[in-house]
Formats: C-alpha cells, structure tokens, sequence
C-alpha cells in the first residue's frame, strides 16, 4: 500500500508563473531520490508532500506520519535556543542540575522520571554528532554543518513513516555525509532525497526526474539514471535529426508543387490569349488546377504542423536544454599581496595560527572540517582585524558571498538586484546577465524571494562578478544548491576567472574543476 498518493498536483505562483501541473505518482519505494533543474519547483514540491503547502491544483493522501528536512536550515532551527531548548530537554536537564543541588520537590522527580543518566547519555550523542557536548550551547555558535547534523539527527530520531530531505547534505563535509548516508540506510521508513548530490543519489532504489513536462521515474539508483538519460538523449536527438531532414524534405516538394502549380497558370493563360480553345474548357481546367492546388497547400501545411509539434515535443523531452552563462567582468592588474597573513590568530575556535598569501592569481581552496572555522576567517578578513600576535594586512576590496545569500534584497525584484548591487551595470547588459542563467523576457521582474536555492546561487555570483572594484572573491560554499549542471558551469567560469578567490568547499572535485592553485587547510590545535 503506498504510503502517499498525489492527484494532479500543480503549482502557480500569484503572478501566474507555473512551476509544474497534473503531478500524479504514489510512494511506494523505501528510498527515492528527486532530481531536477534549479527552479523546477523541487523544493516546493517537498513542501506540498509533507502538507506544509497546499497545491494550486489537486490532492495528496498521506495517512501516516511525515517530517520534513528543509533546506533553508533557518526555518527548522531558531538559532536563540541552546540545544537543549531546540531538543525539548531543557526542562529535564535543569531539573536534573536542581536535584543535584539539593532541591527535593516532588515535581522534580516526577519531570525526571527515568531520565536521570540523560545529561551524561546526551553528551556523549553530541560529541559522537561532533557538536559541542555541553547542551546549554547555544545554537548560534554552530557552524552550518553543526546545525544541520543537529536537526537530521533529530528527525532520524523521530522515525516518521515519511522522511522529506531536501538537500540534507549542503553545509556537510564528507565525514558528516557518510554518516547521513548511514542514517538512510538504516531508516525503517521510506525517504523521498532531494539532493544533486551523487553520493546519497547512488544510495537510492529509484530515481525521479521533475521538470516541466511532469515527473519521469527511472528504476535504479544515479549511475543508471544517467545511463537512461544519456541513451534517452542520444535517441532523441536522433528523432530530431530524421525530423529535421522530413521537414527539409517537405519544404522542398512544396516548393516544388508550387512552381508546378505556377508553370500550369501560366501555361492555362497564354492558351487563352491564343484562343485555341473555349472559354468553358479553360475556365474548367483553370478551377481544377485552383482545386487541387488549394488541396496539396492544405496537405502540406498539416503535414508541416504535425512535424512542427513531433519537434517541439522532442526538444522538450530534452528538458529545453538551454546553455547557461555567466562570465566575469574586467579584471584590471594588481601587483604585490592582496592579502598577507603570519600567525594570523583568530578570536574564535582552537585553529592553529595561519600563514597565507593572496596575490592577484591566487586561487586558494579553505579545507577543513565543519566547526573548524572557514566561514569566520572569511569573515574575519572582511572585518580586516589584527589581533595580538597576529598580522593581517588587506590591500584590495574584498566581496564575501556568503551560504545564506545576503547579498540579496529579497523584496526587490531580479533586474533591480542586478541594478542596486551593481550600479555601473546598464539596464540592457542586466537583462543579458539574467537571460544567461535563465531568467528572460518578463521573468526578470519576479521576486527574489521567490527564487529556489540554486537560483538565489545563480543570481549571488552575478553579483560579486560584476564588482566595479575588482575584489578578491570570498566564496563560502558557492556550489551549494546547485543542479549538477550549474555546478559544472560555475566550475568553468572560475576556472576562467583572471581575478583571485579564496573558495570554501567540501567537494574536492569541483574544487579542482575550479582552477584552484593553492590549498589551505584548518587544523584544530590539540
């Protein structure tokens, strides 16, 4: 029996832009992976499955329990709570703390219950977690990594008939995803994984594709899912070359049956001027020839219309595959240091002290695990302190984009983001910035608040390249979010950039793809 059904599920924004319509599947698989474009509404189809949204269109039947991993971690984790708050054992854990001082009330035990080894059992599952073992932490001190560990362990916990992750292994270095991995495998209920994230995808028992045409489910994990795909693609572009030809073809017989239309007009008209033959046995030929004439153009422009939209079917099956881009401005030469630093010791954390140089072609790849500190040293340099037995010194403006997108206004709309971040940028060149990653004609008036993960990426990186002042680019996790094809482009546009970076990522593949050229990595001092 499925555990969920969906009926005809669409989507429309208030605006009327549609994300996707008649949606029709039932779960009845343990473990299935979500793919899809950025913006295809993947997100907001989890949101719909655990009855957070309801649809523009149709129904879901879902009689058993559901959770949901969001990927925006801030909706699932007030970061003002400790982590006993956020875990609800607070009252616990200060009942246990009152006890232990002597309090003897009757309430007290009776809060307590059995639970009197939960301050020790609950240390020991943070530190095996790598979060903070004392419980009164608050969560703002949490790397993104921390928090997310901290919620998914809380949902494994809860062990909902339905699992929802959406994109579960963002902010998460490879130990941390092993572990998720673990997780999901071992999960007595079923799991719907939105992730572009190959490892966790391989992981899965079936494979479904949302675009704009519906949702393709494929057997099988990743590896053959993209098998499907490349031999799909490669039959489909097959049609469309056969396609291609029959329409050529068909173009040049009516070419062909015009001229033999016209060669017979003419023909009919000088034996009129000579006279030879009646006006009634010419005016009859004459209205046969319109006839057929008239007839062969009807069956050749329903021929030419059933071509047409055989074509246009097949090129949507390639999911409107439309080259993306985006490129940097100019990037004007620089000499000497960017940035220098010697037994930089920085105010938080237990890292060694660090020693680095940043000059105009430095392409430094920030390693180390979650908690170690890559997201405050960047941010750290952009408040270009110098502490005591430190040096830091900063010779160029630097542009820090950040996991959580602050660099956009989410009540402007995608033009005016481009305009207000980058004023020197003309209307028209904005527009074209914006059609290269896929926003065209009217839609560069949406929201940004509407925009998915991997968008909000997207629009972030034209931004800081189009900095009048040539930073150097502090770039924490830039791949996040990101379809495994934006990925790849923005692998290549940094590879290309003549300008220097400092790029955080946990995915030494892209990182290589990425032209970085030197490494640094956090290491916590013992």
């Amino acid at each position: 029996m499925p555990v969920l059904t969906a009926h005809n599920l669409g989507y429309t924004f208030a605006d009327g832009h549609r994300l996707f319509a008649n949606l029709s599947f039932s779960i009845t698989c343990k473990r299935i992976g979500v793919v899809g474009r950025n913006g295809c509404g993947k997100s907001l189809l989890a949101e719909i499955l655990a009855q957070n949204i309801q649809p523009s269109t149709g129904s879901i039947v879902c009689a058993n329990t559901s959770a949901i991993y969001q990927q925006q971690i801030e909706s699932s984790l007030n970061t003002q709570l400790t982590i006993a708050q956020f875990l609800g054992l607070d009252d616990v854990l200060n009942a246990l703390e009152q006890v232990a001082n002597g309090n003897s009330e009757s309430g007290l035990f009776e809060l307590i219950n059995e639970r009197w080894l939960l301050k020790e059992q609950l240390s020991k599952q943070l530190e095996a977690l790598g979060l903070p073992s004392n419980a009164n932490t608050y969560c703002t001190a949490l790397s993104g990594g921390q928090r997310s560990r901290l919620v998914l362990w809380c949902l494994f916990q809860r062990q909902s008939r339905l699992l929802i992750l959406d994109e579960p292994s963002n902010h998460l270095d490879i130990q941390s995803k092993q572990w998720l991995l673990q997780q999901i495998q071992a999960y007595p209920g079923y799991i719907v994984l939105i992730s572009h994230d190959r490892l966790l995808l391989r992981d899965m028992q079936a494979i479904w594709q949302l675009n704009e045409l519906g949702i393709t489910q494929y057997g099988g994990g990743y590896d053959f899912y993209q098998q499907q795909q490349t031999q799909q693609g490669i039959a489909t572009q097959r049609q469309l070359t056969a396609l291609d030809k029959q329409q050529a073809k068909l173009k040049a017989q009516t070419q062909k049956n015009k001229e033999v239309a016209e060669q017979k007009a003419a023909m009919g008209n000088r034996l009129r001027v000579k006279g030879g033959q009646s006006k009634l046995v010419l005016d009859g030929m004459r209205d046969k020839a319109t006839a057929n004439a008239a007839h062969r153009k009807k069956n050749d422009l329903s021929r030419k219309h059933k071509l047409e939209l055989k074509i246009q079917n097949l090129r949507d099956q390639l999911e409107n595959d439309v080259s993306q881009s985006i490129y940097f401005g100019h990037v004007e030469h620089h000499r000497g240091s960017l940035i220098e630093a010697t037994n930089l010791v920085q105010t938080y954390g237990d890292t060694n002290p660090l020693s680095f140089v940043v000059k105009e072609h430095t392409k430094l790849h920030l390693r180390g695990p979650n908690a170690s500190g890559k997201s405050s040293l960047l941010k750290y340099l952009i408040a270009h302190d110098s502490v005591a037995n430190s040096s830091l010194r900063v010779n160029s403006t630097l542009c820090y984009l950040d996991q959580h997108f602050a660099l956009i206004d989410n009540t402007l709309s995608l033009l005016e983001t481009i305009q207000s971040s980058c004023p020197q940028v003309l209307q028209t060149q904005a527009r074209i910035l914006l059609a290269g990653i896929g926003f065209r004609a009217d839609s560069v008036h949406r929201c940004a608040s509407e925009l998915s993960g991997g968008e909000r990426m997207k629009l972030a990186m034209l931004i800081v390249s189009h900095q009048a002042n040539n930073p150097v680019l502090l770039l924490d996790e830039p791949d996040n979010h990101l379809d495994l094809q934006s990925k790849l482009l923005l692998s290549k546009i940094l590879e290309q950039h003549r300008g220097a970076f400092i790029l955080v990522s946990h995915d030494h593949e892209f990182a290589q793809q990425s032209g970085v050229n030197q490494a640094l990595d956090l290491v916590i001092a013992d």
